[in-house]
């Protein structure tokens, strides 16, 4: 079973992170919190103004991401337990 990881906030470390482990094929990405929503998080993600395109197809609905056909679920929780 692959490890499943979430990332608290999407900023500079956040998406990077979530690059390593969306392009790596022993990790899945279950999970963003932030305060910003999928859509904000599709965009930050699909381009990227240090690391430049993902590559990858990037789309949100409603409260997930589907990034090549893998689904990431993503939370506006302020207490990360809540989760």
């Amino acid at each position: 079973m692959q490890p499943r990881i979430g990332i608290n906030g999407v900023g500079r470390i956040g998406r990077v992170a979530a690059r390593v482990i969306l392009g790596s094929p022993t990790l899945t990405l279950a999970a963003i919190n932030s305060n910003s929503d999928a859509s904000s998080h599709a965009y930050l993600l699909s381009y990227d103004s240090v690391y430049g395109k993902l590559g990858k197809s990037v789309s949100a609905h409603e409260d997930t991401l589907v990034v090549d056909e893998r689904t990431v679920a993503c939370f506006q929780a302020k207490d990360p337990t809540e989760i």
